[in-house]
C-alpha cells in the first residue's frame, strides 16, 4: 500500500505546474505515509524544488529591476500607492513559493545542509529588503511635497461657478478667431 501512495505522491510532484503545487502535495501525503518516506522523497525532490525557486526568485528580481522606475500599474491607480502595491505584489509572486519550501525544510530536511536552500533564503531576504527600500523611497518622495499640494488644493474652491453660454462647434472657430479661447483652449468670460 505505501509504494502505490509513494508513487501517486510522485506521479503528483512530477505533474504540477508550479513550486507551491509540487510541495503541497507532501502536506496531502503527509497524513498518510510514514515521516521516513516524506523525509526520503524531500532529499530527492528538494534540489528540484531549490532550483525552480532560484530560477522565479531570479526572474522576478531582473523583471523588478528593469520596471522599478516605470512599472505597470492597474487601471485608474494612483500612480505613488499603485507603485507601492506593484512592489507587494512582486514580492507575492516568491513570498508563498519560499514559504512553501521552507516549511518542506524545517519539516524534513532541517539538520541536512544545502548549501543552494541557504544562497536561496539569502537572495530572498535581500530581494524583500531592496523592496521595502523602493516603498521607502516611493513614501518619502510622496510625503516631501505632500504638505505643499495639500494647502495649495485646500486654498481652491471647491466649486467654481461661472456663467457661460453654450458654445457649437460652428461658433469654435469664429470665437478662435475673435481670441475668446485661451490655450486650452476654453472659453473665456469677459
Amino acid at each position: 500500500m505505501e509504494r502505490r501512495l509513494v508513487s501517486i505522491l510522485q506521479t503528483a510532484i512530477e505533474s504540477s505546474v508550479s513550486l507551491e503545487q509540487a510541495i503541497s502535495c507532501f502536506e496531502v501525503f503527509s497524513e498518510v505515509l510514514n515521516e521516513n518516506l516524506l523525509k526520503g522523497l524531500a532529499l530527492k525532490s528538494f534540489q528540484g524544488f531549490n532550483q525552480q525557486f532560484k530560477q522565479k526568485l531570479e526572474t522576478v528580481v531582473k523583471e523588478f529591476q528593469q520596471q522599478k522606475s516605470r512599472p505597470t500599474l492597474e487601471p485608474n491607480m494612483p500612480e505613488m500607492s499603485g507603485q507601492v502595491f506593484w512592489a507587494r505584489v512582486q514580492i507575492n509572486r516568491v513570498r508563498i513559493p519560499f514559504m512553501k519550501l521552507e516549511a518542506l525544510h524545517n519539516a524534513y530536511l532541517a539538520k541536512e545542509q544545502d548549501e543552494l536552500y541557504d544562497q536561496n533564503k539569502l537572495r530572498y531576504s535581500q530581494f524583500v529588503s531592496m523592496v521595502n527600500q523602493y516603498e521607502k523611497e516611493k513614501y518619502e518622495m510622496w510625503s516631501g511635497n505632500v504638505n505643499e499640494k495639500c494647502v495649495k488644493k485646500l486654498e481652491e474652491f471647491l466649486l467654481k461657478r461661472t456663467e457661460i453660454e453654450i458654445i457649437g462647434l460652428e461658433k469654435r472657430s469664429k470665437l478662435d478667431s475673435e481670441g475668446k479661447l485661451d490655450e486650452k483652449g476654453c472659453y473665456m468670460v469677459e
